[in-house]
């Protein structure tokens, strides 16, 4: 989900919140306190700011914190009293500049010179932080949207726009609970926004547990000097997080390409996903075999082209659980990355019965995938693995849907499948030679698979984008 910020004063009471943020909040009770209720949105990925001097600090301070930004135009101010030193003497220059505020010995003459140019400030509080966002900070218009009862008061700031040939910003009565609505939900649920969001925030988070270097376990595929690897991962983790702008681009195919590049690149010629001796040795050996698949396959061909921003999404949660040690619960950015995937999630009853039952068409894809490298004339011995298969396919530009492979690359280091040649059950012939094929669904203590841990949520999340319907 993306964050939203929030610049809104609640001079009049917190009550219009319903009206702004009521779809997301649901049932929940609006706090009538402004501590309370800026307490309350942050659970929702909304943080607020309660004054115009607030706001500014935030926006210049954090504003790589969140995507989208609501702002009200009349907005009240804290006391210059209450202000750090840097703060007094910021919104003291801006009085000065703009609304002839006039610095005076006498105590009493400069508190009625503030009051007086402080009063100037407030109607137009809003449209002075939409300028700082806008022209200073290069903040995208598009991603900024005003909502206040005061919009008709605001003729004297509409004809500057108007003079300047810039274009108003969106505004919405708050009110206009439906528009206002409608607005936040199509961008809190905007797939590149929320793909950003969950890169950048899983970035940041990761950088800070790494400070630690035993929490860096891709030392396991590579054997490099321990403390060159933790420098190489801090600056890593750096270029990822500032690769996708705020924009979205109209065309995100090139950049979602390069973005698998730098994600990927890492894993070259000399990290060997079979190397790894640590804890959760399967399951970080299959997530280090995606990524090798991915460095491979995106460098020397041109077939993951077409990358969605669920596939962004599931590559990078493997290559940070495959790189880092991360703890078995879902993280923070890996929730937000996984509601990607909402609309085709399976219910955790389904996905039971199905880890259960053996009921994942992994025999399917396995044969599917060895078919093809027979009818290629690509020699392909007993037990073959489904990986290296798909990967020999690759090298000779055999057609097929490696995106898809590389989901099923995954279930296929979980769920090894064996053969045998026991003709009592024929299964599949090839080459004159009858096959039983079993999918082995037994979980060992390599790795868990417990419904509460973050594998059972990646699992049925993708389950639907790793087998063709």
């Amino acid at each position: 989900m993306s964050q939203f910020l929030w610049i809104e004063d609640f001079e009049y009471g917190t009550k219009h919140a319903k009206n702004v943020f009521g779809h997301i909040l649901q049932n929940a009770d609006i706090p009538t306190t402004k501590p309370k209720l800026k307490h309350l949105l942050k659970d929702y990925r909304v943080l607020v700011e309660l004054s115009f001097l607030e706001g500014l600090r935030f926006i210049r301070e954090q504003l790589s914190q969140v995507d989208y930004i609501i702002l009200d135009i009349d907005l009240i101010d804290i006391p210059p009293g209450l202000l750090r030193y840097e703060e007094q003497t910021d919104l003291l220059a801006l009085l000065e500049q703009f609304y002839d505020y006039q610095p005076h010995q006498d105590k009493s003459l400069d508190e009625a010179n503030y009051k007086k140019a402080a009063e100037q400030l407030k109607p137009e509080a809003g449209y002075k932080l939409y300028v700082e966002l806008v022209i200073a900070l290069g903040f995208p218009k598009e991603h900024i949207l005003f909502c206040s009862n005061h919009t008709n008061e605001q003729k004297h700031i509409q004809s500057v726009f108007k003079q300047a040939k810039i274009d108003l910003p969106l505004t919405f009565s708050k009110d206009e609970k439906n528009e206002i609505q409608n607005w936040i939900t199509e961008r809190r649920n905007n797939p590149y926004s929320v793909l950003r969001r969950g890169i950048i925030e899983g970035c940041q988070d990761i950088k800070s547990l790494i400070q630690n270097p035993e929490n860096i376990q891709f030392g396991e595929f590579t054997h490099k000097n321990a403390h060159k690897i933790a420098q190489d991962m801090q600056d890593y983790l750096d270029i990822l997080l500032k690769l996708l702008p705020l924009r979205e681009p109209q065309d995100k195919e090139p950049l979602y390409k390069l973005f698998i590049r730098t994600l990927a690149h890492e894993w070259e010629t000399s990290a060997n996903p079979e190397s790894f001796s640590g804890k959760n040795k399967n399951r970080n050996k299959t997530f280090a075999w995606v990524m090798k698949n991915t460095r491979n396959w995106v460098s020397h061909s041109d077939f993951l082209n077409d990358l969605e921003e669920q596939d962004i999404a599931f590559l990078f949660i493997v290559a940070m659980r495959a790189m880092f040690a991360l703890d078995s619960t879902t993280q923070k950015h890996e929730k937000i990355l996984l509601a990607l995937f909402e609309q085709e999630r399976l219910s955790a009853d389904d996905f039971k019965n199905r880890i259960k039952n053996k009921d994942i068409p992994l025999v399917d894809t396995y044969w599917a995938v060895r078919n093809a490298s027979l009818n290629a004339k690509i020699p392909v011995k007993e037990a073959t693995p489904f990986r290296k298969m798909l990967d020999e396919m690759q090298s000779r530009n055999i057609p097929h849907n490696y995106i898809r492979g590389l989901f099923q690359i995954f279930w296929h280091g979980l769920f090894p499948i064996t053969l045998s040649g026991t003709p009592e059950n024929k299964v599949k012939k090839i080459n004159q030679t009858t096959f039983l094929c079993e999918m082995e669904c037994q979980f060992s203590g390599d790795y868990n698979f417990d419904h509460k841990e973050f594998l059972f949520e990646l699992a049925r999340s993708i389950y639907k984008r790793s087998f063709p319907v």
